[in-house]
């Protein structure tokens, strides 16, 4: 149940109950049936494994995927107020485990900081708990590992390629959201989510999803445990891991995804499942994303970047039949942003909206697409206005003392000295703040993007 005192009648309120479709029903809230609303493979999970899976590590995946679930099914009311209060009921192997303080504390604690919300669980017994045996598919031949959260956009393919240059005789496994052949192919390394709420019956109506955070750290923190390994390196640049948090929109907690300050907790929380650390490292967060590619770039390893995709607008922006990135959301623009930045030519052919020098959004998409909606204007404006605020952030009235001030609290964490901090911390915002506007320069002088910027003046 929600502790008392952690609650409030003005915050929206939902109880999530999991289990099998047989267990009785719960007389209120949402249920989430295991096969039909959240599926978890065993066969997928398997790849993890070295030997037979403890069957608290099936608990932390059922878990992670009714955490999953739970944030996108339970949408936020904006207008009311934009935190959750969020109760889920798990079955587990044992719920004694699961409700000691430091396990379950370490769980909420964790949550509260990713989506800003306050989330309670309660643990039951389950009834079975699937045999999981390893699979083999990960023979590293006595060398150490090191998994990575790999989303196939430029940062993940440019931080693994990175990583396995400076240090070669470790092995990068990747963890993807991908359940087909690719995903599991044995020479890539790859392992991926071994949940779905694809095939659910129940609309998932929430789409800020930053649980998604909590889903691959937890799956990354697995493999590297299973796998012999303590390290998950997070492939974000500066710009996403620190941007967010330094300029959260309206009045959203901070966006802490991929912040040292949530895989600090993270870890904490993992450490009292494993009993081991698993240390989450930030090896881009000091630079762009542009910097990171222009590293990639000059290190010869940029070849393939090309493949990677960064859009997650996926079906809704399609040309002659086939899924393309969108161009200008608050992903795409980034991406092209740091492609110019790092000297690498774009491909023709590649964006829905792929004009950025013409005179409005709907001239800006390629030939024979449909008609560009409002609502598409409305998400590139979203993207476009955060990255410009972050790029002008330096040079606001309050500025500075805003980036000295949040210096303090990652200083503490860093172990480090707050002007040292605040230092490198400016570092990524001047750095994008210059090819943020090489990037819109480079447009013509009429385009849309320009206007934007004009209208963002006034």
């Amino acid at each position: 149940m929600i502790p008392t005192g952690r609650h409030s009648r003005e915050i929206p309120r939902e109880r999530i109950s999991v289990g099998h479709k047989s267990s009785p029903a719960k007389e209120t809230g949402i249920r989430c049936t295991l096969g039909t609303d959240l599926i978890v493979d065993p066969s997928v999970l398997g790849s993890y494994c070295l030997n037979r899976l403890d069957p608290h590590i099936y608990d932390l995946v059922l878990i992670a995927g009714a955490v999953a679930f739970t944030d996108r099914v339970v949408p936020r009311r904006t207008s009311i107020c934009r935190r959750r209060e969020l109760e889920v009921s798990v079955p587990t192997s044992d719920p004694d485990f699961w409700k000691q303080p430091a396990v379950a504390g370490n769980l909420t604690d964790t949550l509260d900081l990713l989506t800003g919300d306050v989330w309670s669980f309660h643990f039951t017994a389950s009834r079975t708990t699937p045999r999981v045996d390893p699979q083999a598919l990960l023979p590293l031949a006595g060398r150490s590992c090191v998994a990575i959260p790999f989303s196939d956009g430029l940062d993940s393919f440019a931080t693994e390629r990175l990583t396995s240059k400076r240090s070669p005789n470790v092995e990068v496994i990747k963890v993807t959201s991908g359940t087909g052949p690719d995903a599991r192919h044995n020479q890539e390394r790859r392992v991926c989510i071994p949940f779905s709420s694809r095939g659910s019956l129940i609309r998932l109506r929430e789409t800020s999803y930053r649980s998604r955070g909590f889903v691959f750290g937890v799956m990354a923190g697995i493999a590297a445990h299973l796998l012999g390994g303590d390290r998950v390196i997070i492939p974000e640049s500066g710009q996403g891991t620190l941007g967010p948090w330094l300029n959260p929109v309206g009045n959203e907690a901070p966006d802490v995804r991929m912040h040292p300050f949530f895989t600090a907790k993270l870890t904490k929380f993992l450490r009292e499942v494993f009993n081991r650390n698993i240390n989450y490292e930030h090896p881009q967060r000091w630079k762009t994303k542009g910097e990171t590619l222009r590293e990639l770039r000059n290190s010869g390893l940029d070849e393939g970047w090309r493949d990677t995709k960064s859009c997650p607008r996926g079906r809704k922006v399609c040309m002659d039949g086939k899924r393309v990135q969108c161009g200008v959301c608050a992903s795409c623009l980034p991406r092209r942003q740091s492609l110019l930045a790092a000297g690498l030519d774009e491909a023709k052919g590649k964006y829905f909206w792929e004009n950025l020098s013409a005179q409005n959004m709907g001239a800006a998409a390629a030939a024979g697409t449909r008609k560009t909606r409002p609502n598409d204007e409305r998400q590139a404006k979203c993207g476009f206005h955060d990255l410009n605020a972050l790029a002008n952030l330096l040079e606001m009235g309050s500025g500075h003392k805003r980036v000295f001030d949040l210096a303090g609290d990652l200083a503490i964490h860093e172990g480090a000295r707050q002007e040292d901090v605040a230092s490198k911390l400016s570092q990524p915002i001047v750095a994008h703040r210059d090819e943020w506007r090489a990037f819109v320069g480079a447009q013509n002088s009429e385009s849309f993007l320009n206007g934007w910027v004009e209208t963002l003046r006034c």
